[in-house]
């Protein structure tokens, strides 16, 4: 997996190693190190200005130390223990809702939490899964700088071009990738029946799709479900998808980001199947 900034797991002690190397190398400096002969105490300031910086950083740093972030860290050794530590440490109103979701004893996961061994080892399947769910997660926006530095190139090259022409141009590769892999499983289909079926990617009945039968669906409304995720902001009257609305209504700033606050949202009344949570 490329990494694109998912280093949640390795972040902390990286950060740590190249520090302690910089700060053993200061302190092995002498006045000869940097031609101050005579003038020992031009070194000690300098000493005293990479130590302050090496103890400005590990305050900097801290937060990776900590649960959530040490979470991702179960598997060296003594983690776990300190991990309950900080649970018991920190008052229930301000957990996290992922340190909950590994450590409150009435979570699933606690338990697999309390069977891991003091050097790292006996992580369940479960708790590896929930463990690598959290290491994916990027620490920072090189994830989407390069797509989007690769969709201002083809936005530039064609500057009449729309969203669904520079979305299409940036999978283009992946796209040939998945034909030449799926073509010999869909039932002796060729390229020019998936071309002209397209619109069957959007049948929400399992029979019509494994059939590949084109939905009944304008171009403009195609590109909207595709492309812009229509079927989540569109309002839905009757059960028809009507005109472009207002937008997806924000979540509430207390939602644990399961979907939208409000009831009754038009992404509760499609058919479209729903990622089961746990």
């Amino acid at each position: 997996m490329q990494q694109k900034g998912r280093r949640l797991a390795s972040a902390y002690t990286h950060s740590m190693q190249w520090l302690r190397r910089g700060l053993e190398e200061a302190n092995t400096w002498s006045p000869n190190t940097w031609r101050l002969a005579g003038r020992a105490g031009s070194t000690i300031e300098l000493q005293g200005c990479v130590r302050g910086v090496f103890h400005m950083a590990c305050r900097r740093l801290d937060f990776m130390d900590k649960v959530p972030y040490l979470l991702a860290r179960l598997h060296e050794p003594g983690v776990a223990a300190r991990c309950l530590a900080q649970w018991g440490d920190a008052p229930a109103a301000r957990h996290h809702r992922v340190t909950v979701a590994f450590l409150d004893p009435a979570s699933r996961l606690r338990s697999h939490v309390d069977m891991v061994q003091a050097d790292g080892s006996g992580i369940s399947a479960e708790l590896g899964l929930a463990i690598a769910h959290l290491c994916s997660i990027p620490m920072d926006d090189s994830i989407a700088e390069g797509p989007h530095a690769a969709a201002k190139r083809v936005y530039d090259a064609a500057r009449a071009s729309t969203w669904p022409w520079v979305a299409s141009t940036l999978r283009l590769q992946q796209n040939l990738s998945d034909i030449r892999s799926l073509l010999p499983e869909l039932a002796g289909l060729t390229l020019t029946e998936l071309w002209n079926g397209h619109t069957a990617v959007l049948q929400t009945q399992e029979s019509k799709a494994y059939s590949h039968i084109p939905k009944k669906i304008g171009r403009k409304l195609f590109r909207d479900y595709v492309y812009s995720m229509g079927f989540c902001y569109l309002p839905v009257e009757g059960g028809a998808v009507a005109g472009a609305g207002g937008g997806m209504p924000p979540d509430d700033p207390g939602d644990p980001g399961e979907g939208p606050s409000q009831p009754g949202h038009p992404c509760e009344k499609t058919n479209w199947p729903q990622a089961s949570t746990r």
